[in-house]
């Protein structure tokens, strides 16, 4: 194995540097060998989704079902998969448009509050709510209203946008909806007419 995380070059290797791309990555720290490989990216085949020489293989295909998606509408990568990393947090997956992101894999619209706050805490700027995994059913006025209760984590700027996965769509929710002073209930209006209309 060459890159990844079994390779003894990289399981053998010494002290911490900080991947360059990103202050998340900087901030965790990584193996020598690690940073080096990290800084390598593949073209899919079928997209153009860009995938990390160590990337994570145990979510791999559903990172490229999930990315090859997201890249019909943004840039996408699959991020590296540090062993060094603080164990506590688990490895974002993807980098967005030069943003950390996430996937999470909701099994019911009760699972976006946990999927935020999950995110938050992983230093993501980017949440995807990936509706598609589990087959979640997705309603227009629900998923808006959870997505409406985190609008301090799109407010205080910690989250810039987020994606929901369904259908083999993507849809874009950015954070330039939550405006001060917008009452709840309009906010609800607006995130859900835009899932309506890319449902169509």
């Amino acid at each position: 194995e060459v890159f990844t995380t079994l390779a003894s070059a990289l399981s053998k290797t010494g002290r911490e540097k900080g991947y360059s791309e990103h202050p998340y990555f900087k901030n965790e720290g990584v193996i020598e060998s690690e940073n080096m490989i990290a800084e390598l990216f593949y073209k899919d085949s079928k997209s153009k989704l860009m995938i990390n020489a160590i990337a994570d293989p145990t979510e791999i295909t559903e990172n490229i079902k999930t990315g090859r998606i997201l890249a019909e509408i943004c840039e996408v990568k699959i991020a590296p998969h540090f062993s060094q990393m603080n164990r506590s947090i688990k490895n974002p997956e993807f980098i967005i448009d030069g943003n950390i992101a996430d996937a999470k894999r909701i099994q019911s619209e009760r699972g976006i509050s946990a999927g935020f706050k999950a995110a938050v805490k992983q230093g993501c700027e980017i949440v995807i709510l990936d509706y598609d995994y589990n087959n979640v059913f997705l309603r227009a006025n629900n998923t808006a209203s959870h997505i409406a209760n985190r609008n301090e984590d799109f407010e205080s700027k910690k989250i810039k946008c987020c994606y929901i996965v369904k259908n083999g769509k993507a849809i874009k929710i950015d954070a330039n909806l939550f405006q001060e002073g917008k009452d709840r209930y309009t906010l609800i209006g607006d995130i859900s007419l835009i899932i309506q209309k890319a449902m169509k």
